[in-house]
This record gives C-alpha cells, structure tokens and sequence, in this order.
C-alpha cells in the first residue's frame, strides 16, 4: 500500500509509463472474458492498493441506486453482492483524482499495445476509458451530445462478496471486498480512532440498504483506500476500475432540491426532467441532470 500523496508526487515528477505495470499473467473467466492485473512498480515493489491521507476528503456526485427503483439504469450495474459504483469528479477528488487522471491514458494505452501486437484477443476491442470525459453522442441535448464535459467524472466499485476460500491472502479469506466504516462513530484506542462499521438503522451496510448510507454530497474520508481492479476484456468491450476496499464515510442526506429557494423554478423543472426546454435553468442543475441521466 502506498499514501495517496507519495503516489501522485511520483507520477508527477516520475514516468508513469514505466510506473503503470500490466502483468503478464492473464486469467480467464466465463463467456470468453480475459483478466488483466495492473499494478504500480515503486521502488521494485508491486503496489495495488492506495491510501487517502488524514486530511483528504473527497464528495461523491453521485451514489448508490435504490435496487426498488426501476427506472433508475444505474441498477443494471448491480450483480452479485456488488451494488453499483460511486460517481466522483476528477478535479474535485484530491490526490486521488490526480491519480486516476495520470493513470487513465496510460493504462488504456498498454491495454491497446496488447491488442495491437495480438497478446490478448478480446472478442470486443473497445476499451472504456477510466474517465468520463465526454456527453454521449445520443444525449436529449444536441448541442451537448459528443462534446466535453465540463467536469470529467469516473467510477470506483462497491462489493460486498468475501473474498473467496482460495485467496492469497489468508486473512482476507471471507472477508468482505468492500469494508464501509462511519466516520462519526469511532472509539479511540492508543489515541487513534477505530472506526465501526456503517449500519442503517440496526443492520451491516449490504446489498439492499447501502443507498440509504453511500449517498450524494456525502464525503469519503482520509484513512479510505482504493484497490486496483482487474481489467476485464468482455464480449461488452474492455472496463478499467477501482475497487473500494475500506471506505470511511461521513454520511450526508443529499440535498433536496425542492425545498432549496436559490433553484429557480425552471432549474428544478430541468432538474426532474432533462429534456424540459426551459430558458432560465441554472446551468449547474442542469448539468448535473445530464449527468445523473447519462452515467
């Protein structure tokens, strides 16, 4: 593991092209799909796992769906135990944020070297990048569709499947992949905090209920890490991401844009509905409707 602003500072000063590692080991899954590992090279060292500092805090855009809601399409992410991803802005994610946008190119490019020079055959050769960089092409709003966002987002996954009997790790055998901890309710043992577990109502964080705690505005706290994840090559195309492997959150209830006097009427109209044509939209609460729309 490595701390978040070490990280950066490398990447930075250093060249990622030689930090970023593909392993040469390939695993396989169901239909056809390959797994690629990655991982940064520090100092002859494998590193997969970073680590946010104590002061770094970063907001989520957007968080998990309620599994109830079926019009919301973000469900379509929910399989396993694995609920869905959190939505978080490049520039307003920290180190982290840093991170992710000097790895993104980097990676996508060693992914395309591999095609190229015919190492992987993935039966679908589009790879998704890391960062969500551009409104789609069938966007509501012409004028949007294809162009660049004005802010860049990307995803990390939430999983609560344990790891599995066989892991490597024998002390992580059984244990969740994701672990979410309150940040407001702790004990201090050795003058250090010891966070406990994130619960709705009497209940462990699961599948079913995690919306109601991962939600938007809320803040991912310094102590939270990040694993890499697999790249997965599947007949959908190519998916690069992180796995949240302890989160500390500081649990926010989002806003409630209807009960907010500085939205104009017409910007909550947008809001609700993105395809509204209204000419006084608050530009933020229709961007931000375009991107809950489009994720």
């Amino acid at each position: 593991m490595i701390g978040s602003s070490k990280l950066r500072k490398l990447l930075e000063d250093g060249n990622p092209a030689e930090i970023i590692q593909i392993e040469d080991k390939i695993g396989s899954g169901k239909n056809s799909t390959i797994y690629l590992n990655w991982h940064y090279l520090v100092n002859g060292k494998k590193i997969k796992k970073v680590r946010f500092e104590e002061d770094e805090n970063v907001e989520i855009m957007a968080g998990i769906p309620d599994p109830n809601d079926i019009d919301d399409k973000r469900n379509g992410y929910r399989k396993g135990m694995s609920p869905g991803k959190l939505k978080l802005q490049v520039n307003n994610s920290g180190n982290f944020g840093v991170i992710h946008r000097l790895t993104a190119p980097v990676l996508t490019n060693k992914i395309q070297e591999l095609i190229d020079n015919k190492t992987i055959k993935p039966k679908n050769t589009n790879i998704f990048g890391m960062i969500d960089d551009t409104y789609p092409e069938d966007l509501a709003d012409p004028e949007k569709a294809g162009q660049p966002k004005p802010e860049p987002t990307f995803n990390v996954k939430i999983d609560f499947a344990p790891y599995g009997e066989k892991f490597p790790i024998a002390t992580l055998r059984g244990v969740p992949k994701t672990m979410v901890l309150n940040y407001e309710k702790f004990k201090l043992v050795d003058d250090k905090r010891k966070y406990e577990p994130a619960t709705v109502g009497n209940k462990i964080l699961n599948f079913d209920n995690c919306h109601e705690f991962l939600t938007r505005t809320s803040i991912m706290k310094g102590g939270t890490e990040m694993s890499v994840d697999s790249v997965s090559c599947s007949m959908f195309g190519i998916a690069t991401s992180w796995l949240v492997s302890t989160l500390i959150m500081e649990h926010h209830n989002p806003p409630d844009f209807t009960d907010d006097a500085s939205y104009s009427k017409d910007a909550l109209e947008k809001f609700k509905n993105p395809d509204a044509e209204v000419e006084t939209a608050d530009p933020e609460v229709a961007a931000l409707a375009n991107d809950i729309d489009n994720m």
